[in-house]
């Protein structure tokens, strides 16, 4: 396996707000957040989660002792240890909160042979008012440059590095300015060291 295609949906969005990306297998949980909360546009944050319902799973990062799962109905999984593939691979839809007070439903469309070099939006949907998306070349470049892949060794050890560049990217400068179809961001309430507020 080597890419999965998702179509990431914004939950209770009218008419429906939504991308359609291909990313890569054998990375962590904590890897594909980087990627997901770049997708959505939401700004890292250390506070995401994710659930799967049908199986009756949570991960999340786990800090001292937030580890421990949000309900008796779901087990819960630690993001950097645990990689996509085994959940990927069974699953249909799993949803994704990025910690900024969105929720997404995640459809797992396609699991793929082709590698990819790089994560890659390839259609959206934008909401007819607002901001807007970032226009997919623009998306495209910024995860061609800050999520680039390297076949033959296994991702962990790339994580430290990926976060870093999104502290950067996130603290250091203000988006680039692009062409938009109609989405807005807002900043993460869940956690003051996000301190990200995507004004772009």
């Amino acid at each position: 396996m080597k890419a999965y295609q998702l179509k990431i949906l914004l939950k209770n969005s009218k008419p429906p707000v939504w991308r359609r990306c291909r990313i890569p297998a054998g990375i962590t949980f904590s890897q594909l957040a980087l990627i997901l909360e770049h997708i959505t546009e939401s700004g890292a944050c250390a506070d995401y989660e994710y659930e799967f319902y049908q199986a009756g799973i949570q991960v999340r990062e786990w800090r001292g002792e937030t580890g421990q799962a949000a309900s008796i109905h779901y087990d819960c999984l630690c993001a950097s240890d645990t990689f996509i593939d085994g959940l990927a691979d069974q699953e249909k839809w799993f949803t994704f909160r990025p910690g900024d007070g969105r929720q997404y439903r995640v459809e797992i469309e396609e699991r793929r042979e082709e590698p990819i070099r790089c994560p890659v939006v390839i259609q959206q949907k934008a909401a007819p008012q607002g901001p807007g998306w970032l226009d997919l070349e623009t998306v495209n470049g910024e995860l061609s440059q800050r999520y680039p892949l390297q076949w033959g060794n296994r991702t962990t050890g790339r994580l430290q590095s990926w976060r870093r560049r999104a502290k950067r990217a996130n603290m250091g400068s203000p988006w680039p300015a692009a062409r938009r179809t109609g989405r807005s961001g807002g900043k993460c309430p869940q956690s003051p060291r996000c301190g990200h507020s995507p004004t772009r």
